[in-house]
This record gives structure tokens, C-alpha cells and sequence, in this order.
């Protein structure tokens, strides 16, 4: 079934609604915050990522409607990968200081073998609270998957936007405001219990195989995968030196983690860099050769390897031998 522009506008933003919406309902994991049910927001990237591959460049400006939500569920910067799920209400009935008259009236009244607060009732007070903990346990291990899911969701919608952007979406302001969220990723490494869910849910083949990986794949990961690629394709997508700075600049900086993987990841990203943009990343050259300068003194062999990589690609664009520059002060 084909539908018009004037007919399917309406029915994605009523997609996008429902999605940011709260429900006095809980989603499927049981968890309502007050914010838009997490299980949604999975759909509506869903969605974003399907369209976006059948659609290709139509589909890139309904991206604007769903912005804000890509920002927020990428989160701010820091190593707090997940937000907090939301916490079981307080007990109607607390439990009273031992200071209290109530709690002395109440102990008086279960050492006297009294059938009052500290009989049966206790018991069953007992067991309602151990049944809210387990059920609290199973909510927040569902949020944490769902959280890791959408994330990934959420990376890979943007790597699809930036690819097949041929109207100029990705201007100074939206590069700005996805950037260092898209860079902190590169320092959030998924639980690896949930690395098995994360890549039958989110590993894309087409998306990959643009991303020519070096050797050391044990430290690749699907989330660190998507990120780099995602981070590429902006590069090419931005098209402005401009832009390239700050993003150059703030992988570099990553490289800088005391996580082998994170520096892998983030030498990865510059490797895209020179191998997308060529001459053009000359102009970047004179702030990186610090940092892989560091990076070949790394005490870690997967690092010292990728990076001797980067700096003979480097050698083969610029034309001439990097050695000279090389030398950590």
C-alpha cells in the first residue's frame, strides 16, 4: 500500500505521540516514570530505522520530529550508561523509629504474645515485601535491557539519517547537540550479559560493512560497532571542516580512557576519518599526531598496533613519512 505525504504525516506523528506520551498504563516491562513508556520509544526507533531503509532520503526530514527524543535517550555525557529505573513507591505503613512510642508499643505487644501489629499481619507484611523486591529485580533487569536496546536503536536510526541525507538535515546546531552524546558512547560499554541480546536485535550488515574494521575484533563490540560507524558517516555527512574539528578533537580525547576498549574504538573513528575524507582530513593532522604519538607508546599491543595503522594511512594521503613529528615531549 503507497501513501501520500499528506496521508502518512499525520499517521508517523501520531507514531511519535503515542511513543512520547506517558500511559496511565505500564509499558510491557511494567515500569512507568512518568516518561514516555521505554518499551515505546524501542518501537518508534524501530520504525525510524524501517522507514528510513525503505525510504532513504524521504524519509530523512521526519528525522526533526524525533530529535529530541534521539538526544534524550542517548543521555548527557559521563559513564553513567543507563538511567536510573524508576524505584518501588514508599510503603504506605513505614517501619517506625526505634525511638518511637509506636515501636515500643509494638515490641511490648509481640514479646507479650499479642495477636495485635506483631502477629500475623507481620508475617504477611513479610512476605508482600520480599514478593515488591523480586518483582522490583525482574522490572529493573527488563529496563536495563530495554535501555541497552534503544540505545543501539537510536545510533543506528542516526547512522541511517546521515547516509542518505541529501537535503542538508544535519546542520551546525543538530551536529552540535548529537555530538558529544554520540562521543560518549565510545566510553559505554553495555553489560556483557546483554552482548548476545544486543546483537541479535541490532546487528546490521549493510550498516557494518562499511566499516573496515582493523584486527583486534575482541574488543569490538555491537554498540561499539554502531557508534563508530555512526560517528563516520556524520563526518561525511557534515561536509564542513568546521564541524570536523570538534568531532576530531573530541574522539581524540577519548583515546585518552584508561579502557582498552575505548581507545581501540576511538582510534577506529579516526581511522574512518582519513580512509572517508582523505586530503581532507589533512587539515585535522597537526592536533592528532600528539595523541597517536602517545598512542604508539601504549602499553596495550592492540592499540599500539591499531594506531602504527593510522599513522601509515595517514603517510600514504599526506604523502611523507610521519616519523619526524612522532616523538612524545
Amino acid at each position: 500500500m503507497k501513501l501520500s505525504e499528506a496521508k502518512f504525516r499525520p499517521m508517523f506523528l501520531r507514531l511519535v505521540e503515542w511513543a512520547s506520551s506517558a500511559s496511565s498504563i505500564d509499558d510491557m516491562s511494567g515500569l512507568n516514570s512518568g516518561a514516555a513508556p521505554i518499551a515505546r520509544i524501542v518501537t518508534l526507533f524501530g520504525a525510524a530505522n524501517f522507514l528510513t531503509e525503505r525510504l532513504r532520503s524521504v524519509f530523512v526530514p521526519y528525522y526533526r520530529y524525533i530529535m529530541d527524543l534521539a538526544v534524550t535517550h542517548l543521555g548527557g555525557s559521563g559513564r553513567a550508561p543507563y538511567p536510573p529505573p524508576p524505584q518501588p513507591p514508599p510503603t504506605t505503613n513505614p517501619s517506625p523509629s526505634p525511638s518511637s512510642p509506636r515501636y515500643i508499643m509494638d515490641l511490648a505487644v509481640t514479646h507479650l504474645g499479642g495477636s495485635g501489629k506483631g502477629g500475623q499481619p507481620k508475617k504477611k507484611a513479610k512476605k508482600s515485601a520480599s514478593a515488591i523486591a523480586d518483582m522490583g529485580q525482574e522490572q529493573k533487569d527488563i529496563y536495563e535491557e530495554e535501555s541497552v536496546v534503544l540505545r543501539c536503536r537510536v545510533v543506528r536510526a542516526l547512522h541511517r539519517c546521515f547516509l542518505y541525507d541529501s537535503v542538508t538535515f544535519l546542520d551546525q546546531d543538530r551536529f552540535e547537540r548529537l555530538l558529544p552524546a554520540l562521543v560518549s558512547h565510545l566510553d559505554i560499554e553495555p553489560p556483557a550479559h546483554l552482548s548476545k541480546l544486543l546483537a541479535s536485535q541490532n546487528s546490521d550488515k549493510d550498516l557494518d560493512a562499511s566499516v573496515k574494521l582493523g584486527k583486534h575484533y575482541e574488543h569490538y563490540d555491537t554498540m561499539g560497532v554502531a557508534v563508530v560507524g555512526c560517528l563516520a558517516q556524520m563526518a561525511v555527512d557534515a561536509n564542513s571542516d568546521a564541524l570536523w574539528k570538534p568531532l576530531n578533537h573530541q574522539v581524540l580525547m577519548m583515546t585518552r580512557s584508561a579502557s582498552v576498549r575505548t581507545k581501540v574504538l576511538s582510534l577506529e573513528v579516526v581511522a574512518q576519518l582519513v580512509d572517508r575524507l582523505r586530503e581532507e582530513y589533512l587539515v585535522l593532522l597537526p592536533e592528532t599526531i600528539p595523541f597517536l604519538a602517545e598512542l604508539l607508546e601504549d602499553s596495550e599491543l592492540a592499540v599500539e598496533a591499531r594506531a602504527q595503522q593510522v599513522v601509515k594511512a595517514l603517510e600514504e594521503v599526506s604523502g611523507e613519512k610521519l616519523d619526524q613529528y612522532m616523538s612524545v615531549k
